[in-house]
Formats: structure tokens, C-alpha cells, sequence
């Protein structure tokens, strides 16, 4: 197949929910270029996401320090480089980028020499929405509308997975399935909901869907937190899935009716799924700047401050009766 252009994708970071809200800026990039090779380097902690991904290559990891070594014999065989580096430099990496690149799009660096070879420098602006942030090194390039929605791309064996999985405890067609993200990314514990508040509205979502059932998820570490609401759910009632791949939790995702959760990666993975979701912000992270663009049913509740919220302020203010009356329309299903 003969391709009109050549364009890489580099994304460095190593956090979940800074990979998934990159992904719409990457759709984009394949409206621009339709006929395009696109190929994509990332964080090597990250690249579970980034599978599976159509017409998109993903060559490996790359990194500031493995960067120095990449690129030296290479001809300029890339039309364009794209390198997200908002929150970094990564002086090493556009160096590479230079060396492989025609025409490299990056943010600028406090070096005028290297900032002059860019094609295109992207200005650092504040208070942007992260995908909108993302969007904006496309800037220079004509697209009317861009494309707002994370991006998420399931295998078929890891649906059949999810399948299996819940199968096996009978609750596909029987049960109301509610997926909780209870716990957030351990050293911004203050964002999390008390984990009482979840327990409080489980038992409330009960009293309307007698046939609820609670499918925790999150990562092996969150589970000595999640002791207390296990201890007091009926045995009958939820499952346990934390310590779960990424990717088999976002399989497992996608076929959930109901989705709560705090502000953390999995629940930026869940937006990419047409499932109603309520996520809690708190105000040093607030929904205006990660909340779900484009979801359909996506219900963003923000700590009553809102932005003017310090790491002293507890997620607690969210009530429990707020949460609930937010849930109520998706519960009368």
C-alpha cells in the first residue's frame, strides 16, 4: 500500500488518564491524514492502552534518557512529528524528533536555537480543557471539527473475556450491574469519596434495583481501603475485581449498565464506552478541565467549592442524597 504521508506520534507520560485523553488528538490525526503511515512511540507503563488501535502503529517506548541514542543514522523519513510534551520538556526526545522528522510540532523549550528548527510551536496555555490541550497541536492543520471523545479499542477475545467472566457468576442478564471506582491514584488520596458515602448509596441503589449487583474495580493496591465496604455488602451483592489488567477492566467496563467513580484513570477509560457514568471532581482536578467530552450519558459532580478547593478539602462534601438524586434517572430503567 503506497501511503501519501508519514507522520509520528510521541506521548511520554506514564499516568492512565493523561494516555487516554490524548486519544481523541490521535483520531484527529487520522481525519487529517486518511492515506497516512502514523506510528506511535509512548510511555513504556502505557502501551496496554494504546493496543489494538486501527491504523495506528505502536513501535514501543521511548523515553528522555533512550531518546539521546534513537534517530542518529535515520533519514528524515517522517513528513511530521507530533510531540505532546505540554507537562515536559523532553528536550532529548525533540531532539530525536528533529532528527527523523521533516516538520516537528511540539511545545516550545526554554532554547531559542532548538525552538527555531520546530515547524510549529505550541503555545503552553492555561485554564484548556486537557483534551483541548491535545487538540491543539493540531493546530496548524485544517480540520473543521475536532473530535472530542477518548478512545478505547477492545479485542474481541477480551470481550469474550468479560463475558465468560460474568457468566460464570450468572449476572449478565439478571443483574443491574454497577461498576465502583472507589479508589483514586494513591498520592492524590484526596480525591477520594469516603468510602462509607459509596457503601451509603449502594444500600440506596438497592431499595430501587433490588437487583443491583456492585463490580468493584481498581488496582490490588486500593483493596486494603476497600475492606470496610466489603465487610458490610451482603456476599451476594457485589465482586471483587480489583487487581485486574487494565484491559480486561476496561472489557468488563463496557458491559456494566451503571458506572460511579472518582476522578482516576479507569474512569477516564470508562468514558470511552456509551454507559451512563457519574464521576466526582475535586477542586484541584475539577470536571472542566477532565471531565467527559462528548459522552452521552456522563454526569460530572464537582466538590461544592469547585476550583477554589485545597488538598484540605474533603471529597465528603458531596453528599450522599446528591449523588443519589443525580442517579435516580438511570435507575428507572
Amino acid at each position: 500500500m503506497k501511503f501519501f504521508h508519514q507522520i509520528l506520534l510521541i506521548h511520554c507520560s506514564g499516568r492512565v488518564g493523561d494516555s487516554l485523553l490524548a486519544t481523541p488528538a490521535f483520531f484527529n490525526v487520522q481525519k487529517i491524514f486518511p492515506n497516512a503511515k502514523i506510528d506511535l512511540f509512548a510511555h513504556r507503563n502505557r502501551l496496554d492502552l494504546f493496543k489494538n488501535t486501527p491504523n495506528i502503529e505502536l513501535l514501543g517506548s521511548i523515553s528522555e534518557k533512550r531518546a539521546w541514542y534513537k534517530g542518529w543514522a535515520s533519514r528524515k523519513k517522517y513528513d511530521y512529528v507530533i510531540v505532546f510534551n505540554y507537562d515536559n520538556p523532553l528536550k532529548n526526545i525533540i531532539k530525536f524528533a528533529l532528527r527523523v522528522g521533516k516538520h516537528v510540532i511540539a511545545s516550545d523549550l526554554d532554547d531559542d536555537k532548538m525552538n527555531s528548527k520546530l515547524y510549529v510551536s505550541i503555545p503552553r496555555l492555561p485554564n484548556q480543557h486537557h483534551i483541548d490541550i491535545y487538540n491543539s497541536y493540531l493546530s496548524s492543520f485544517k480540520l473543521k471539527k475536532k473530535f472530542t471523545r477518548i478512545k478505547f479499542y477492545l479485542t474481541t477475545n477480551e470481550i469474550n473475556f468479560a463475558k465468560s467472566l460474568l457468566n460464570q457468576h450468572k449476572l449478565l442478564k439478571s443483574k443491574f450491574l454497577v461498576g465502583y471506582q472507589i479508589v483514586s491514584f494513591p498520592t492524590r488520596s484526596y480525591r477520594d469519596w469516603p468510602v462509607d458515602n459509596f457503601l451509603t448509596l449502594a444500600y440506596k441503589i438497592l431499595q430501587i434495583k433490588p437487583n443491583a449487583f456492585f463490580i468493584i474495580f481498581g488496582s490490588i493496591e486500593d483493596r486494603s481501603k476497600l475492606t470496610h465496604f466489603i465487610k458490610h455488602m451482603p456476599e451476594d451483592s457485589y465482586l471483587d475485581l480489583t487487581g485486574l489488567s487494565l484491559r480486561k477492566t476496561a472489557a468488563v467496563m463496557s458491559l456494566i449498565d451503571l458506572y460511579i467513580g472518582v476522578d482516576t484513570g479507569p474512569s477516564h477509560m470508562m468514558s470511552a464506552f456509551d454507559v451512563p457514568m457519574l464521576t466526582m471532581y475535586h477542586g484541584k482536578f475539577p470536571s472542566k478541565y477532565y471531565a467527559p467530552i462528548g459522552h452521552p450519558y456522563s454526569i460530572a459532580m464537582d466538590h461544592p467549592k469547585k476550583d477554589k478547593c485545597s488538598e484540605n478539602d474533603s471529597m465528603a462534601d458531596i453528599s450522599v442524597d446528591n449523588v443519589f438524586s443525580k442517579l435516580k434517572k438511570f435507575l428507572r430503567k
